[in-house]
């Protein structure tokens, strides 16, 4: 559980600084020198046919797929000297836990390493007609703050965990793009 929640907050803030030129992909000399991202890179849709989903992220921005144990991010671009919106896609081996003790579990982490943290809502929703929970919290690193959403459902053998951060100036700027991509969400294969 411990896993998940840290490689979810290291992307997001190795990805504060990103920017076109630092994006997390192999960006693409052009020859004025201005950098490229690939193509595939912003393509919004990703399926993963070894983990039973489809996803279509926002447009625009950019995708990477397998970065530090998560399954896809999405990035915005935008300003590098500001904190970049990220949407990720994580999943977990599920263990003994069921989805209401992961989501105790991960509230307790939140305030356990974050200590100015604040967990601001917990509701049960759904995710592709499955139950899921949904997490809402807002905390303090290194004089930032940041605020967060986390929509957690549970598979047969996994949790699946997406995740929305931005500051709170961005977060209601770019909310929307996190819905659709949670309304994108279909669960395939055997163990859907």
């Amino acid at each position: 559980m411990k896993k998940t929640l840290i490689l979810v907050l290291v992307l997001g803030f190795g990805l504060v600084g990103c920017s076109k030129k630092e994006a997390p992909v192999e960006p693409v000399p052009t020859e004025d020198g201005i950098f490229k991202i690939s193509e595939e890179s912003l393509q919004p849709e990703f399926e993963s046919v070894d983990y039973g989903f489809r996803v279509k992220g926002p447009e625009g921005w950019v995708k990477a797929v397998d970065e530090l144990g998560m399954l896809v991010t999405y990035l915005k671009p935008g300003d590098p000297e500001s904190f970049q919106e990220n949407i990720t896609i994580a999943r977990e081996v599920k263990g003994d836990f069921n989805l209401a003790d992961y989501v105790t579990g991960t509230a307790g982490q939140i305030a356990e390493f974050f200590p100015e943290s604040e967990v601001t809502s917990r509701e049960t929703t759904t995710l592709a007609s499955r139950e899921a929970e949904k997490l809402h919290y807002v905390f303090n690193i290194e004089g930032m703050t940041l605020e967060t959403e986390q929509v957690i459902v549970e598979r047969p053998t996994e949790f699946m965990v997406f995740t929305f951060m931005a500051t709170p100036a961005q977060f209601e700027g770019t909310y929307a793009e996190f819905t659709k991509v949670l309304d994108s969400v279909q669960l395939v294969g055997d163990e859907n």
